[in-house]
């Protein structure tokens, strides 16, 4: 039996990982890190030219997306090794929040050519969770950190990270409580931007305290998160990401156990 593109993808990807975390000497993280992020960025390239999905453009603005990140994080690295320490704001950091903006007009496209925009208690229930989701950043992100001295470039990016990881959070929560039939392309890539969401978030906490280091366990959550990209692009169901859903219907009932979570976050938040 032949086994499909994706499972190859997989298992490479997975080995990779194991291999720049366990294997691999602490002296040549870098290098291992770069090297399984290019596998997985040749990858999703390979998967959206080998099955040419109709329309395309969702997929290559995801995809470019996924390289402005592989880009930033060898540009990163490379001034890390270079200098010796981490140099903020870089080049690399404007290649992440470009990504940020390429990555939500991909989630854009997908809802559009899916007709998912066309669902506005969707929309309603997505600015319910964007808008907690920005009072938890507040809290655990922004408020803590002391601006009054630092240079405006560094405001500037500081700013920019939660900003862009709460955009892509309200285009994910979109496009998973819409109704309709989901493919399983569709589930990986929701499940690689919600950890990609995740890592960032974490990244952002350990910065502040000086706990982060290449080869860190946040590396596999960060890989895991790109090979997602990789896996839904390879998957043979990825044609219908992009593709209008026949028969779609928006929703008119209202998600009760989404407003309820969401109504006791914010308390729980006060508390704090």
């Amino acid at each position: 039996m032949r086994r499909q593109p994706h499972w190859i993808v997989l298992c490479v990807g997975a080995l990779a990982v194991g291999a720049h975390t366990f294997v691999v000497p602490a002296k040549w993280h870098e290098f291992s890190y770069d090297g399984v992020e290019l596998f997985i960025l040749a990858a999703t390239i390979w998967g959206i030219a080998r099955h040419r999905p109709r329309p395309a453009t969702p997929w290559w603005l995801l995809s470019g997306g996924l390289g402005l990140l592989v880009v930033g994080d060898i540009v990163y690295n490379a001034l890390t090794r270079i200098h010796g320490h981490e140099v903020f704001p870089s080049v690399a950091d404007g290649m992440y929040v470009a990504s940020y903006g390429v990555l939500a007009a991909g989630l854009i496209a997908v809802l559009r050519a899916r007709r998912h925009e066309r669902d506005r208690t969707a929309v309603i229930d997505t600015c319910l969770v964007t808008l907690v989701g920005a009072a938890a950043t507040w809290v655990y992100l922004i408020d803590p950190t002391s601006y009054a001295d630092t240079p405006w470039l560094k405001q500037f990016f500081s700013a920019a990270y939660p900003v862009g990881d709460l955009v892509l959070l309200g285009l994910l929560v979109r496009l998973l409580i819409s109704p309709g039939r989901r493919p399983p392309a569709e589930t990986i890539m929701a499940a690689g931007i919600g950890l990609l969401l995740v890592a960032d978030v974490t990244y952002a906490r350990l910065s502040l305290t000086g706990s982060y280091s290449v080869g860190s366990w946040l590396d596999v959550v960060y890989h895991a998160s790109y090979l997602c990209f990789a896996l839904a692009a390879t998957h043979p169901s990825m044609r219908a990401l992009s593709a209008a859903e026949p028969g779609y219907a928006p929703s008119g009932r209202t998600r009760l156990w989404l407003l309820a979570s969401m109504s006791l976050v914010l308390p729980a938040l006060a508390a704090a």
